[in-house]
Order: structure tokens, then C-alpha cells, then sequence
């Protein structure tokens, strides 16, 4: 199992936007498959969000990896220009426990 975050930076002028497509980020990741999905503002840096769910193995962790920083995928252009810095200050990590 790997947990994975995704961290990134939302201007501000463009947060109300970005919410709605957060709305529409948690329902296709839920109907991808993977239920544990949840998003997070940052309380000290409120500008800050984070999203989390879990994968089963390394092979989905790179699919899901490459997927969400593609440029050219028309899901995350959107959610990608609501980003200070666009997709290349999205921060994508795995995570195992151990």
C-alpha cells in the first residue's frame, strides 16, 4: 500500500474556482477506485492544499503520477491553472508504511 500527497499552491484570486473543480477531483478519483480520497487547506498557509488517497502497489503509483502532471490532459488543465506555478510546482509523493 502507498499513500500518496499531492501538495501545491492555490492563487488566491482563482480559489473559487478552484473548489469547484476540487468537487469535481474528489468525485473521479471516488469512481476511479479509490474511496480513502480527501483534500486539505492549510490552516497556517491557507493557500496550501494537499490531497491524499492510497494505492495499492508502484505501478499505480507511477500511473496516477504521470497522469496528474501530464499537461496535455484536458482533467487537471483546469485545476492545473488555478496553481501558482501550473503543474510544475505540483508536488507528488509516495509514501509506504513501514
Amino acid at each position: 500500500m502507498i499513500k500518496i500527497f499531492i501538495e501545491y499552491k492555490v492563487i488566491p484570486e482563482k480559489e473559487r474556482q478552484y473548489l469547484e473543480l476540487l468537487e469535481q477531483t474528489k468525485t473521479y478519483y471516488r469512481e476511479q477506485g479509490f474511496p480513502d480520497y480527501r483534500a486539505y487547506k492549510g490552516i497556517e498557509q491557507p493557500d496550501i492544499y494537499v490531497e491524499e488517497f492510497t494505492v495499492q502497489n508502484t505501478e499505480e503509483y507511477h500511473k496516477q503520477k504521470k497522469e496528474r502532471l501530464d499537461t496535455s490532459q484536458p482533467r487537471w488543465e483546469a485545476l492545473h491553472d488555478c496553481i501558482a506555478g501550473n503543474a510544475s510546482k505540483v508536488h507528488f509523493w509516495g509514501f509506504e508504511e513501514k
